[in-house]
This record gives C-alpha cells, structure tokens and sequence, in this order.
C-alpha cells in the first residue's frame, strides 16, 4: 500500500509542479522519468571511477527508501558492470551521489537510476585516461543566471561532437533576481531584494527545472567550483552544504567548506580547481597585502604545478587571473578590486614559480565578470606585447547568461570602441568581446590548444550559435599565437588563409584552420610523389584535424578545395 500512495504522490505532484511553472519560461520537471525529476549528472572522473548523482522529489515518504544505480557499457545496460543500492535520506536533501568505481580508463559510460521499476534518463559519462588520446574536448562556463535568460549555451553543449567534459568556475546558481536582467523570473521571485537566505536547496531546485541545464548535465562530466553567488563567503553554512549536495565534486569529509583539487587527464592534463572566493582576502603577506587563498591551499597549488607530469596545466579559478585597465570604468560582477588585480602579491609569486621552476604550458580558466579576455600573462604585462615574456595563458570566459556591458547600459554600437580601448591599453590581450553570452570550447592536444569562442542569444529560446574567435597556444610557447605571426602578407587577412599548426608536427597530427568565410567542399594530403594519401569531404566546420600518423617522416602538400572550385594549399611536414 506505501508503494502505491508514493506511485500516486509522484503523479499528482508532477501535474501540479507543471502547471507551477509556465512553459513559456522553459522550465519544468522532468516528470516522465519521476521520481528522479531533477536529471542526472556525473563529476570529477579518474582513470577508474567517476561520481554520478541524481535527486528526487523532497517528500518526507521517500526517506528511507531504497534506489538501486547502474554502469553499463551500453545504452541498454544489457551487461551492468557495476551497480548498487543506497538509501534516499533527508539529510542530503534526497540527493545521491556515488562513486562508481571499477572502471576502465579512457571509456565511456551510461549511468542510471532505479526506485520500483520507474528510472532516471541516461547519463553518459567518460573515464579519464591513463595514455595520451588525438584531443580531449572540454568546455568552459560560469556566471549561468537562470533569471538573466535561457541556457541556449547549454543546450549546443550537450549537442556538440566530441565533447568529454565541462569545467565551471563558478556561478552555478544565482542567490538573487538582478533588477535590470529578468528576462524569465518564475512567479514569486520578482522582487530583485528577495535573496537566498536559508533554503538554497530549492534555488537549486529551480534550475534543474531547466531542461538545457538537465541535458548539458547529463551527457559528460562536470568539473566545478563556487563563486559569490553560489557560496555565502562570510558565512557558507546552508550554501555550501546545499552546493554539495546538488552540484557533485570529490569533497574533503574533513573539510566541509573546502573545494580545490585536482582532476587529471594522464599524461595530457592535469586541473587544478581552485577558490578564492572563500579564502581570498582572510590572510595577508607580512607587507598587509592581502593574500588569494590560504597557505595551504597556494602550497599545494605551487607544489602540484611544479611537480606535474603532464604536459598541460589547467587552474580553474573563479577569478581573472591577468591585469586589465579600463581607464577606471566601473565593470559588472564584481569589479576588478575583486579578482587577482586586488592580490598583485600573490599574482606575482605564482607567476615567478612557474618561471623559476619552468613550468609551461599553464592555463587560466576564469569567469566572474562576464566577458571574454584572453590573455598572455606576464609579471609585467608589457613584456608580453609579442608573447615572448608570457609564462602562461588566460581565458577568462564570457557569461552563459548574466549582464555584462550591454545589460549594464552601454549601447552594442560602442562595441568596437570599448573593446579596441581594452586591447590598446592592455598589450597582452589577444582577443576581448565585453558584450556577448556564451561559452569557450577547448581542443586540446599533446602539442597544441585550439580555443573558441563561442556566442549564444539569450532574450528568448534561440537556436543560433556564432563562432566568434579561435586562438591557438602551442606546447611550450606559453602564449597566445598572434595574426602577426605569418609567413606572407597575404596571411595577415584571417579571412583569406589557411592556418596549420603544429607545422611541423612530431606526431604526424595537423590542426587545420580554414577562413571562416569561405566554404570549402573537401581537404586532401598528397605525398611526395604526388600521390593522395588522405582525403576528407562534407567540411562543416573551420577547424579541422588531420591524423597522418601512420606515415613517416617526411614533406606532404594539403590541398582544400572550395565549394566554387578553386584550391588552395600548403606543405606539411612530419618530423
């Protein structure tokens, strides 16, 4: 008789919950799969495990009971590789979160839940890996404000090919309705002075009402960290407690309010999730400049930096890393006093232990103020006019969502104004957009990193995506590859030429950029000889990849050719 009266509570809480939220706001529970309404997700994968999580209504009748998880290798889980029981409690606000384990390295893998016969959607989740893959995909978002407008970004995510992971740092959630940016505000949420002061687990709720938010969460691993609108820094408490139980990070159990640590990718990749939105600022250096972060946490950062095997090096900070002027224009989020501008110190020191140490190929993932600002970083930024003084690369990524200059007033015609403002006054920027939503995507490979830059409308549900930028850092250059970095005059036009990189290539693996504004209808690699040797059709995409590796050492000719007909081509070289 219990299971019957929870079987009923289930459908006539649904019905109601639907109606609750209207349709034209694209938020609603994903009742088909009830009780497991609020998705699934995966995080934090090693070679041998990885987490995965769901939640279920928040009804005292389902404390207690039991809900049985799958792995399988397949999508009809018709050989479970591991599996379990674990017991739903209030506790954990109804969440679960397991860590599968067991696994093999540098797979991918389907993941479910089970409570009488009614399952959770499938999750897909992937294993890091033990060698060194062609690429490894990741994206990077923060700043998601639901109320801000919709999670396009996130749905072209969760469709794009290739993707293994997204890592975000920070934002998650929002704990308030901004006045001047409530494009979709659920009923009773309107006043903009109404903030999260005690049940941050339904604010958590409400977004996984989203389906593109539920649909990016399902289809890889999330690597995260909090920032200021997720995490109450004076006093985390119920936010971080909430935080942990609906959004899955390998946690400390000593440590209820710590966060940074380290997710690796074999030989590739080594992430290093930091926070600074908690610790910056407590410390200070025996000068009273205030430290980013305690000493153990900038310890075990230094420490894991210079002792790393792999061949890149990603810090996951909520804030941006490099300096940036604007000539005192005040910026949304939290202004620049905020990110490492306001720990030049602690900036300093990180920076000089990666040169003393010689530690290359470091990358900076950052958010929080909306924008995106790729940049050489160096102890003096004008040492990095031409890369050459840089010791490691930013990308500070842009919102998915929340305001930036054009919500804060500033009319789109004055794009190009503030935006060449920006890179005149700081000469380690390599590419600014302070006006669009959207995410970064990441191709990494053992000898190069291919960046985009990618921009989705948010005032309605919108199906159009724009690649805005592509930049490239090569192993052990530690800096951005400018347009002035060409062979011809021809190829200073980024219209009107095709870029290759690595050229030469040790590995026999070409990156292909073709111009983003002419189409091209097939790419083809001839021999010495003049023989083809490698051919590609249906080009969809400006970036493509070539694989000779099973050829040897030698020079080759790639020819593309255009959909009216006309080629153009260039020599490739395998060391």
């Amino acid at each position: 008789m219990k299971k019957l009266i929870l079987l009923f509570f289930i459908v006539y809480s649904q019905l109601s919950i639907v109606n609750s939220y209207s349709q034209s706001i694209n938020l609603y529970e994903d009742s088909v799969h009830a009780p497991f309404v609020y998705g699934v997700a995966s995080a934090d994968p090693t070679d041998t495990s990885v987490l995965i999580w769901t939640a279920v209504i928040p009804d005292n009748s389902f404390q207690g009971e039991t809900i049985n998880w799958q792995v399988s290798a397949d999508s009809v889980f018709s050989i479970v590789i591991t599996g379990g029981t674990v017991m739903l409690d209030s506790i954990n606000g109804y969440t679960i979160k397991i860590d599968a384990t067991g696994l093999d390295a540098g797979m991918k893998y389907y993941y479910r839940f089970e409570w009488l016969g009614n399952y959770s959607v499938t999750g897909i989740t992937y294993t890091a890996f033990t060698d060194t893959p062609d690429s490894l995909n990741l994206a990077l978002v923060s700043c998601s404000s639901l109320f801000s407008g919709y999670f396009n970004g996130y749905r072209h995510l969760a469709e794009m090919p290739g993707m293994k992971g997204l890592i975000h740092v920070g934002d998650f959630i929002y704990d308030f309705v901004d006045g001047n940016e409530q494009i979709r505000v659920p009923v009773g949420l309107e006043d903009p002075n109404d903030t999260i002061t005690e049940d941050w687990r339904e604010r958590h709720r409400l977004y996984l009402t989203d389906p593109d938010l539920r649909e990016a969460r399902r289809k890889f691993p999330w690597i995260v960290t909090w920032d200021n609108h997720d995490v109450v820094r004076s006093n985390p408490g119920h936010s971080s407690q909430a935080f942990r139980e609906f959004v899955p990070f390998r946690e400390d159990p000593s440590d209820t309010i710590r966060i940074w640590r380290k997710v690796s990718y074999g030989p590739l990749l080594d992430i290093f999730m930091i926070d600074i939105n908690i610790e910056g600022g407590v410390d200070t250096f025996p000068s009273g400049s205030p430290k980013a972060m305690y000493d153990e946490q900038f310890s075990w950062l230094k420490n894991g930096l210079s002792t790393s095997t792999a061949k890149w090096k990603f810090i996951g900070s909520e804030k941006l890393f490099a300096q940036w002027e604007l000539g005192g224009l005040a910026l949304p989020g939290s202004g620049l006093s905020k990110t490492w501008n306001g720990y030049p110190e602690s900036r300093d020191s990180l920076l000089i232990h990666l040169r003393d140490n010689n530690v290359d190929n470091t990358v900076i993932l950052s958010g929080d103020l909306h924008m995106n600002v790729w940049s050489d970083v160096a102890l003096d930024p004008f040492d990095s006019i031409t890369g050459n003084g840089s010791l490691a690369i930013e990308m500070m990524g842009t919102s998915l969502t929340r305001g930036n200059l054009d919500e804060s007033g500033i009319p789109f015609s004055l794009q190009n104004n503030f935006e060449t403002a920006s890179m005149n006054a700081n000469p380690h920027e390599t590419y600014v957009n302070l006006f669009d939503h959207g995410f970064n995507y990441i191709s990494l490979f053992n000898d190069s990193l291919v960046a985009r830059s990618y921009l989705c409308p948010i005032i309605t549900l919108n199906t159009t995506i724009t690649l805005d930028a592509t930049r490239i850092c090569r192993a052990g250059e530690n800096h951005w590859v400018r347009v002035s970095e060409t062979s011809s005059v021809e190829e200073t036009d980024k219209r009107t030429y095709i870029k290759v990189f690595p050229n030469p290539s040790t590995t026999g693996i070409f990156t292909v950029l073709l111009p983003g504004e002419e189409k091209y209808n097939s790419l083809s690699v001839l021999d010495a000889t003049g023989i083809q040797c490698y051919s590609k059709s249906t080009i969809k995409d400006g970036l493509q990849i070539i694989n000779l590796q099973q050829f040897s050492t030698g020079v080759y000719f790639l020819e593309a050719i255009k959909a009216d007909g006309n080629r153009s081509g260039m020599k490739l070289v395998i060391q």
